[in-house]
């Protein structure tokens, strides 16, 4: 036959009970055969009995802390828990739905955080260039005006790199398009090493590339221009021995924010016309004003 316990609170009550018509013994005692004045009693009584009671709270309540905290830790861990009296049932029910509920939101919020990756996921695989796997033009015009806008709200610069693959169309006759594209596909991944990932590397269109550098100053992107081409120098490329210089390089123009320009527009023909002063200076140049 199972053991049956009184609630806490009888256990407690009767203790405190006890406790008091001992200490009322105690100060009888005292108060007939030790002090005179029965007002020093009545006041020792009262305030033994206010320490008592607080003592014996404060004991009951850590005590019952410690229960409810060893008690919830096995419900969560799955682990069944007896309830020893009646008053308890409806808190353990309660506790149990609680503890599903919680678990029933953990399971959504991982839902969502998973969903939320995912289309995250997608809407960048829609803005990629199918080939290089860089972003599109399009994408670059839907987010630089706002990166642009921020930008110059704080002060901050914001530089351009216009890049070109020098006499790729001469190695397009003589190897073909299909080498060609291998190419550009091994020079986007250069490019995408070579930059933060913060930076935007963009296909701008046919051979021709963009690098979107935000919160960079122009001596920063000359120093990235500068890397990529040594990158460029240390890459093995398809039958790179085709072009006229013997290997692949590049020329590149660089123009930024608010240095050259104000707005997104001006910042690519500002890049643009730096690009072609490299392609006039003799090619595989950075050029900027």
């Amino acid at each position: 036959m199972a053991k049956k316990h009184l609630p806490s609170y009888v256990s407690l009550l009767m203790g405190m009970v006890c406790a008091l018509v001992l200490l009322q013994f105690f100060l009888f005692i005292i108060a007939h055969y030790v002090m005179t004045f029965p007002v020093w009693s009545t006041l020792l009584f009262v305030v033994c009995g206010m320490i008592l009671f607080l003592a014996f709270s404060f004991y009951w309540l850590q005590r019952q802390k410690d229960m409810f905290l060893v008690r919830f830790r096995r419900i969560c861990e799955g682990e069944e828990v007896p309830v020893r009296f009646q008053e308890e049932k409806h808190f353990e029910s309660c506790l149990q739905a609680l503890i599903q509920r919680l678990k029933i939101l953990e399971n959504h919020v991982a839902l969502h955080k998973a969903l939320k990756q995912k289309y995250q996921e997608e809407n960048v695989e829609i803005h990629l260039d199918s080939m290089t796997k860089l972003f599109t033009k399009e994408y670059l015009y839907k987010v630089a005006p706002i990166e642009i806008s921020k930008a110059r709200a704080m002060g901050i610069p914001i530089t351009v790199l216009m890049l070109d693959v020098d006499n790729f169309k001469y190695y397009n006759d003589r190897r073909g398009h299909l080498r060609g594209d291998e190419v550009l596909i091994s020079l986007a991944k250069v490019l995408k090493n070579s930059i933060r990932a913060t930076d935007l590397a963009v296909r701008y269109g046919g051979e021709e590339f963009l690098i979107f550098l935000p919160n960079s100053p122009k001596k920063y992107a000359i120093h990235v221009a500068r890397r990529i081409q040594e990158a460029v120098e240390r890459e093995d490329f398809a039958d790179e021995e085709v072009f006229p210089q013997g290997r692949l390089t590049l020329s590149i123009g660089i123009a930024s924010i608010p240095s050259d320009c104000y707005d997104l527009r001006g910042l690519i023909e500002k890049a643009d016309k730096a690009l072609y002063e490299a392609k006039r200076s003799g090619k595989n140049a950075i050029i900027w004003k």
